[in-house]
């Protein structure tokens, strides 16, 4: 992946420029940016292929995720050394570990609401038997009440 707003700086391009060049909105560029959307292939293909632009190799970079922040290490295309290397895997394995966290926490989630899914059908079913149970008992009280006007 490459560094597009460094690349659009170097180029002296605005966001507005560079989404006339792709076709899009500036929006979408600013997303392409910050990380929030990925940089579709198509992109960097019309870039390599038009020849007006040129992308740097000091311009890649591995782009890693983090809650509340991002990280941004820049390398050169799959040149990476044992301390880059060692240092990627320990950050991957925690990112690994928060997603694992995330979903425990969404299985306790859901395993609270099919609790409450449960006791809800049970509550349903004790009211539907209290309700007949008062209607027998309203039946019983009424023809009680025309026996003795009897």
């Amino acid at each position: 992946m490459i560094d597009l707003k460094e690349f659009r700086k170097r180029n002296k391009l605005t966001q507005i420029n560079l989404a006339e060049y792709f076709d899009c909105d500036q929006g979408f560029i600013s997303q392409l940016e910050t990380g929030k959307s990925p940089i579709p292939e198509t992109y960097i293909a019309k870039i390599k292929s038009d020849g007006i632009y040129s992308i740097d190799n000091d311009l890649y970079i591995e782009k890693l995720r983090y809650p509340r922040r991002q990280q941004y290490i820049h390398t050169k295309p799959a040149i990476l050394n044992d301390e880059e290397l060692c240092l990627n895997c320990e950050k991957k394995n925690w990112e690994i570990d928060r997603i694992k966290q995330e979903l425990y926490e969404a299985k306790l989630r859901l395993a609270r609401y099919e609790m409450r899914e449960e006791l809800l059908q049970e509550l349903k079913a004790e009211l539907k038997e209290l309700t007949e149970k008062n209607a027998v008992l309203n039946y019983r009280i009424d023809n009680s009440l025309l026996d003795n006007k009897l």
